[in-house]
């Protein structure tokens, strides 16, 4: 795990756009699912919080490999998986100690950062208009500049710092974002030296 990230926020965060909660005869758990380049980061998080993961691997017809890890939710977890309503709809938690850890796992799960006609778009997407409001209100709350459609919520390009200032990346996802903000910075200041 990176500096900085609460292992049970980031987890939260991270359970809301790819995973789920089930009961099986009579026993909670928690499913999550990822690609490869999610997977040290979930299992760091998960040892944080005293879990040993074990975790199942799904190539089938798929390109990518996919992992699945299924854990038996400890009594005191479960509280945070009902506060969270793991079934549909998902919700935010009500009590989050630390706003960038959730939203870290919530963009490294279902987020996007990627770059198109030389602007980067960082992105949060999901069918539930709820969840994307709720997602919006934090951002609000935490001043990232951003805008939200019918399946997306954008970070707006003035609001990139201040979204980097809060959230830590996955790594890909990560060089990415600072990559583009530094080429920026580099682009302004070359400008202002020019004038």
């Amino acid at each position: 795990m990176w500096v900085g990230v609460n292992p049970l926020d980031y987890l939260m965060g991270y359970i809301l756009g790819d995973g789920s909660f089930r009961v099986v005869a009579g026993r909670q758990y928690v499913v999550l699912y990822g690609n490869e380049t999610d997977l040290p980061q979930v299992v760091s998080a998960l040892k944080a919080i005293g879990y040993l993961p074990k975790v199942l691997w799904n190539t089938g017809k798929r390109l990518t490999p996919v992992w699945k890890i299924c854990l038996t939710v400890k009594s005191y977890h479960l509280f945070l998986a009902r506060q969270m309503n793991l079934g549909y709809p998902k919700r935010l938690p009500k009590i989050i100690e630390d706003p960038g850890s959730l939203l870290s796992g919530l963009w490294d799960s279902d987020g996007t950062v990627w770059v198109d006609r030389g602007y980067v778009r960082v992105e949060f997407s999901s069918n539930d208009l709820g969840l994307l409001r709720q997602v919006s209100d934090l951002l609000n709350k935490l001043g990232v500049a951003h805008g939200l459609g019918a399946k997306i919520v954008k970070v707006h390009q003035k609001g990139m710092l201040r979204f980097m200032e809060l959230v830590e990346l996955m790594q890909r996802k990560d060089q990415l974002l600072r990559m583009w903000v530094g080429a920026t910075k580099a682009e302004n200041v070359g400008a202002s030296n020019r004038s």
